[in-house]
């Protein structure tokens, strides 16, 4: 087989590297820089001492934006936001599709308008619920359920 032969059945992109390869490459270097992402997160500390301050910060944003909600909420000791917590730990993962998610993450990475905008995104989701759960007149277990 003469080299013209090999070079023409050869699959390499512009820096000599095997098509495949270089999709693994990329692969490997978006895994990586997604896990630096998360270790620099706040989420997943033993203590749990950074969920706890965003689901603060969350309930005194309520508290400001939809006041109503917030005295509810309190009055059904659920003022501790536990049923934001799912949002929160996986920014949202389980509540958007795949497409969705992956857009709603390239935002909230480049920490603009704010760090804490998904925060405004949790109070923008509880305004559309707040009709269903005062309504309903939801306890504790109930909005769980709704919500999370």
């Amino acid at each position: 087989m003469n080299k013209q032969t090999v070079e023409s059945k050869d699959t390499r992109d512009s820096r000599g590297l095997h098509t495949c390869w270089s999709i693994s490459i990329c692969a490997e270097i978006v895994t990586l820089i997604l896990y630096v992402v998360c270790l620099q997160c706040s989420n997943f500390e033993f203590d749990q001492a950074g969920m706890k301050e965003q689901l603060q910060q969350l309930y005194c944003l309520v508290s400001v934006i939809i006041p109503d909600l917030a005295t509810y909420l309190e009055k059904h000791d659920s003022s501790n936001m536990f049923f934001c917590f799912r949002w929160l730990l996986v920014l949202f993962k389980r509540e958007f599709s795949h497409q969705d998610i992956m857009r709603l993450w390239e935002v909230l990475w480049t920490d603009l308008p704010c760090p804490n905008f998904h925060l405004l995104l949790c109070v923008a989701i509880l305004d559309t619920q707040q009709l269903v759960l005062m309504e309903n007149n939801y306890g504790f277990t109930e909005i769980l359920k709704v919500i999370a």
